[in-house]
């Protein structure tokens, strides 16, 4: 029986900004949210793949949620056990 683990990854103006629910920011999320650009903080969305792949991951699906105030995507990897 094959197992996978998964990780579920928002994308915010091309950076991932949540993975599996917890801010992925190289500074914690109190300070980031006072900046004007608190992305600037996460990793853009292609160098983030390239090191998820490198660890064994790959994408399986990919979401966009459309909000009247933004929009964001989500992202979808599995790698397995």
């Amino acid at each position: 029986m094959r197992v996978f683990e998964y990780l579920v990854c928002n994308v915010q103006q091309g950076r991932v900004t949540f993975v599996n629910g917890v801010w992925h920011g190289s500074v914690p999320l109190s300070e980031a949210s006072g900046q004007s650009d608190p992305f600037q903080f996460c990793q853009q969305v292609w160098d983030y793949l390239q090191r998820a792949g490198a660890d064994g991951w790959e994408l399986v699906a990919a979401t966009t949620h459309e909000r009247t105030d933004a929009s964001y995507d989500v992202i979808y990897l599995r790698r397995e056990s």
